[in-house]
């Protein structure tokens, strides 16, 4: 019975979080860039809209770049094939372990200064609550509470619907 109080809670807030994005109208969303170009595998991993970050993305009232590439999995891009396609991209969230600044960012690779979302200040990182050993709240507490994630979403996405949103896992890098 409290397993159940609890995820009826959750599924409720996350419900509400979506509603609230539904309303903005299709040409009104965002363009989001999700990840970041890797090194280690030499190429820029893109969910597809069908996975969970598409959903959490089109939940939240974005629409994800690239995300028809692959819609049921997640691909592996070039990073030319990125920079083509998505390099009008609105926001762009990097989910890179140890990016603590759009400095860091630039220092991986300088093309990233061409991308919209860095010139408009508009790219997040998941590790605002990250512990002294690395640990990264992101991937403890939001996997068992994809409404928190969500709420995070849709205040980057459209920061009017959720004014007074306080961040628990995004933050925006200073430009």
């Amino acid at each position: 019975a409290q397993a159940q109080t609890a995820y009826d809670s959750i599924a409720t807030a996350y419900g509400e979080a979506r509603a609230l994005a539904q309303q903005v109208a299709v040409v009104d969303r965002p363009i989001v860039l999700w990840n970041s170009f890797s090194t280690w595998t030499e190429g820029w991993l893109i969910p597809g809209a069908q996975t969970y970050v598409g959903a959490l993305i089109q939940d939240a009232g974005g629409i994800i770049a690239l995300g028809e590439t692959a819609p049921e999995d997640s691909t592996l891009l070039s990073f030319e094939a990125v920079y083509a396609d998505a390099l009008e991209a609105d926001l762009w969230v990097i989910n890179e372990f140890g990016m603590l600044t759009l400095e860091d960012l630039l220092a991986q690779d300088a093309r990233f200064a061409d991308f919209v979302a860095v010139t408009n200040g508009a790219v997040w990182n998941d590790n605002l609550d990250v512990n002294a050993n690395g640990g990264n709240n992101y991937y403890e507490l939001g996997v068992t509470n994809p409404h928190l994630v969500l709420q995070d979403l849709v205040a980057m996405f459209h920061p009017q619907l959720l004014p007074n949103h306080e961040f628990r896992f995004y933050r925006q890098f200073e430009p």
